[in-house]
């Protein structure tokens, strides 16, 4: 084997390294650059939600929506919260207690929220005129 081959070699090795480093830093630009990332949408399930227009420890608490009174007392949902004590009144607040050590606490004007699988939350107004119609 003469020094020429070897020399050869090199150079075609080089030269190889180097055009694979190229042609994988354009797939890797041309990869990035049809890359978008995954939009999801809401579904559209609906909830049912009351307002805490107001809160006193012993006249009970006000409910309404979108500044309207609750036309039929409250909901059936709502009724069962507080006959389990899952939601109690505090101190110009509600608290709920679900089956989770968090605790989530409703001041006045929030939302109480009923979701599809029987929970129930709480969301401040304006995040809820932003969410639901």
């Amino acid at each position: 084997m003469s020094w020429s081959n070897i020399i050869y070699g090199a150079i075609f090795v080089i030269v190889l390294f180097f055009i694979v480093e190229v042609v994988w830093n354009v797939i890797k630009q041309y990869r990035l650059k049809k890359f978008k990332p995954y939009e999801f949408k809401p579904k559209p399930i609906p909830i049912q939600a009351v307002q805490v227009l107001d809160i006193d420890e012993e006249d009970g608490i006000s409910l309404g929506g979108r500044g309207r009174g609750l036309p039929n007392g409250s909901p059936p949902w709502l009724t069962k919260a507080f006959d389990t004590r899952t939601i109690v009144v505090g101190n110009q607040c509600l608290v709920i207690y679900p089956n989770s050590p968090d605790e989530t606490v409703v001041g006045i004007q929030d939302w109480l929220i009923y979701g599809v699988k029987g929970d129930l939350s709480a969301c401040k107004p304006d995040l809820f005129d932003l969410s639901y119609d």
